[in-house]
């Protein structure tokens, strides 16, 4: 199983693994960490990431790019709207022109991290972690979700990034965390990114960690501040040449790329940077410079937005700086010098930087996705997250009208559940919204319906109890998750009912929810106490009572929620497919077409050097003739050639140059083939002249006849040279090694000598892979006789254990013993 967490950002994306030496942020195909969130259209093949981006301004109306913010928006919210007149593009694609929903590009964009997950770790990927900003809603969270089905990933679960920072902090800081016992260290964590700033306060103890509060600006980021650098030196452009740099997608951008470069220079510099573009409209330079504290008077409101949230996060989490053990910076647009004068500021104290800027949120989101996983160990810690949107539930009363109440407030930890209980006698409907329209970063604040299925009255007429549970769950998504109605059935023994019995059977008449909405916490969070209604201390001051049974009847619940339908997503996924197909196929025919062009050049420059020596002349020459009309042919007709014509072209220069390949690759490996032949066979003969020297006067070489007495001599000899070397072979052992080494020899001389009369351009009269057989089966025949194990020495005969007790010899055996001096 593996375990990836994926931080998903509006500019970068970072990848994050978990391998046993711990957490690593690995690179791209580009040998990069970031990979930009970009998709490339057009042609016949996407490119993502890297690719995409530098394909840019060559294909600015079918690349998109930040479109984090159109994620599980509708068309008419103000903010695509806005949005979409930055953003240049319009999607063509192998000649048809798209509409594509932003799930659909991010889908292709998390295959694309998929895909370099998975070329790192050498295995398949599936299960992830995904991050989302802190202030995103059901709806988005759920585009998000979508996206990944689409993708064919199994989120396991979506992640707050603040809490995915606070859980990386957690994680490496347990060492000089406070013990569960004492008082918690808190700690505010400043997440400004490229499109939006996220401020966070949170309490550590060892082994867990506890948000106090989350405040945002969705529209204060990094390309806030390069957006006004822009409109300086856009207007600057025009009262210089009086032209509208804004109305040329292309000459805007490449101001855009200038003035984050500006920014970051700034940063690091404050005396008076330049910034310069070349032909950057009708032909025209610009040129103009900026000094930081110009640039600081410049961005006074953007500032400003990020003081107030510095003094909002110590309200809402009722913190003063006292209390704040120290403040962590993290993203990208945090490297200002002003973000750190504004945290002295307000704070009192300077921030940190012990975090990975750009990386953290990556690896929160392994972390999590190892803790949630079998495959890996990590140190138990317990992270309790905060809701960020307080949230309403509506229903139909009894009398037809709607009332509603507030079940999730602001600060609400979650994952968590509530069972809420109604009395109806038909079926009715839960809304769910958000309280606080002006907090929300989109302008609709509807969550779903949900309609409560198969309610029916009593046999008595009266309403049943109807028991709905509803959830926030890990991903920060709202749901109704079961419904059950409770029917009590009266026993024989039933005594007269209490006044809690009458009052939940004939309940008065606006009363439509339990007096009590007690919570059941969240599995994840270790509390295994569960409390469904509000009947609870009736039920411990009635124990002993004999109570009416009850029988619950599980109902049926319908949930209607903003996000795709598992039609729309399937259809979406036969999209994705189709693409990934067009994508394959291109990239085999990019491939074939690539690797014909390198034969060309790579076997153009061999022909006149190391392959010179091993073709004639009129094959030489022919054979460059093909490869200047391939030459040629690439660059004109061959330029958009299916797949199979590259292979074909290929193949028919191969035929050529394979022979002459083949000789010189014979040529090279030959004579050390033939060396470690002609050592063996050598190694093999001199231990058959020391066991011929040892053996002695009487054995010859297998070719002479042995003498009538040569047995006998053998036979003394071998009892002579019991211990020496060669006393374990056989007469046999001697033949066999004697006439293998002279069957190999032969065919080594003859084939060494056959193949020196061979000219460089001929073809071999034996190959490596013959000279190297014949190796083999040498060593097959020859390794038994010389690795011959000697026999184990014989045991030495024990005495018998049965004596004569009347040989005088042997001891009295029932003499007593002398004792014997113990010191």
């Amino acid at each position: 199983m593996s375990v990836v967490g994926f931080d998903f950002g509006n500019q970068n994306c970072y990848v994050g693994v978990a391998r046993q030496g711990g957490i690593e942020i690995i690179t791209n195909d580009y040998s990069l960490r970031a990979t930009p969130s970009c998709v490339a259209y057009g042609g016949n093949m996407r490119s993502m990431g890297t690719a995409a981006k530098q394909k840019l301004l060559t294909n600015l109306q079918n690349t998109v790019f930040g479109f984090k913010n159109l994620i599980g928006r509708k068309c008419i919210d103000p903010i695509v709207t806005r949005e979409v007149n930055k953003l240049p593009y319009r999607v063509n694609h192998a000649g048809n022109t798209y509409q594509l929903f932003p799930e659909e590009v991010l889908a292709a964009l998390l295959h694309k991290l998929r895909l370099i997950s998975e070329d790192f770790l050498q295995a398949k990927v599936s299960d992830c972690v995904i991050s989302v900003p802190c202030f995103w809603t059901d709806v988005q969270r759920r585009a998000l979700l979508d996206a990944s089905k689409i993708a064919e990933l199994n989120c396991l679960k979506l992640m707050n990034e603040t809490t995915a920072v606070a859980l990386a902090y957690g994680i490496y800081k347990q060492e000089i965390l406070p013990a569960d016992n004492e008082n918690p260290q808190c700690v505010v964590f400043i997440d400004m990114g490229y499109s939006s700033t996220q401020v966070c306060a949170c309490a550590f103890n060892k082994g867990k960690l506890k948000m106090l509060g989350t405040v945002w600006d969705s529209e204060l980021g990094g390309r806030d501040f390069d957006q006004l650098l822009w409109m300086h030196f856009a207007s600057e452009f025009q009262k210089k040449f009086n032209m509208d740099i804004s109305t040329v997608k292309k000459a805007s951008l490449r101001l855009m790329d200038e003035c984050e470069k500006l920014k970051k220079q700034m940063a690091a510099d404050p005396n008076k940077i330049p910034i310069s573009v070349e032909c950057i409209m009708n032909d025209m330079d610009f040129s103009s410079s900026m000094k930081r504290e110009e640039f600081d008077l410049l961005a006074d409101g953007l500032w400003k937005r990020l003081e107030t949230l510095l003094i909002e996060i110590q309200k809402q989490s009722n913190l003063s700086p006292d209390q704040i053990h120290s403040v962590e910076l993290v993203g990208g647009s945090s490297r200002l010098p002003m973000v750190r004068t504004l945290v002295k500021k307000c704070f009192g104290k300077d921030p940190s930087t012990s975090l990975n800027q750009d990386e953290a949120v990556a690896r929160g989101c392994t972390l999590q996705c190892a803790i949630l996983s079998p495959t890996f160990r990590v140190r138990e810690f317990g992270v309790t997250d905060i809701q960020p949107h307080a949230i309403n539930l509506h229903w139909s009363s009894a009398n037809g009208e709607e009332e509603g109440a507030e079940v999730f407030c602001v600060g609400h930890p979650f994952p968590f559940s509530k069972v809420l209980s109604f009395f109806r006698n038909e079926p009715f409907y839960l809304k769910a919204s958000y309280a606080d329209l002006k907090r929300l970063p989109i302008p609709d604040a509807h969550i779903g319906t949900f309609f409560i299925q198969n309610v029916r009255p009593l046999p008595d007429g009266t309403a049943p109890k109807i028991k709905v549970k509803i959830r926030i769950s890990p991903s920060g998504l709202f749901s109704v998750c079961s419904a059950n109605m409770v029917e009590k059935i009266p026993t024989a023994e039933q005594q007269q009912p209490s006044a809690m019995d009458d009052e939940d059977q004939q309940p008065e008449k606006n009363e439509n929810l339990s007096t009590s909405e007690a919570g059941i916490p969240d599995a994840k969070t270790g509390d295994d106490n569960q409390v469904e209604d509000g009947d609870q201390a009736a039920m411990e001051k009635n124990k002993k009572t004999p109570k009416a049974k009850s029988k619950i009847t599980e109902l049926v619940v319908i949930s209607e929620t903003k996000g795709m339908t598992a039609e729309e997503i399937q259809e979406c996924r036969k999209h994705e497919i189709n693409f990934e197909q067009l994508d394959r196929g291109e990239r085999e025919r990019e491939d074939a077409k690539n690797s014909l062009e390198e034969y060309v050049y790579d076997m153009r420059d061999k022909l006149g050097g190391i392959l010179q020596p091993y073709i004639i002349g009129h094959d030489a020459s022919r054979l460059r003739k093909l490869l200047e009309e391939t030459e040629m042919w690439l660059y004109e007709d061959g330029e958009e050639q299916p797949k199979r014509i590259y292979q074909q072209k290929l193949t028919e220069m191969k035929d050529l140059s394979d022979p002459v390949v083949e000789r010189y690759n014979e040529a090279g490996l030959r004579p050390q083939a033939f060396e470690e032949l002609g050592r063996n066979l050598q190694m093999a003969k001199k231990m058959y002249d020391a066991y011929v020297a040892k053996v002695g006067w009487f054995l010859f070489e297998y070719t002479y006849i042995y003498f009538f007495f040569a047995q006998i001599a053998l036979y003394y000899n071998k009892k002579i040279q019991q211990e020496e070397q060669f006393s374990h072979w056989e007469e046999k052992d001697a033949n066999d090694l004697v006439k293998a080494i002279e069957g190999s020899q032969k065919w080594y001389d003859d084939n060494i000598n056959a193949q020196s009369r061979r000219a460089l351009t001929d073809p071999p009269v034996v190959f490596v892979s013959q000279i190297l057989s014949e190796k083999e089966r040498f060593d097959n025949l020859v390794s038994p006789i010389l690795n011959k194990p000697k026999p184990p020495a014989p045991e030495l005969q024990k005495p018998s254990k049965t004596t004569n007790k009347n040989d005088p010899n042997v001891p009295n055996q029932n003499t007593p013993s002398e004792e014997m001096d113990v010191e």
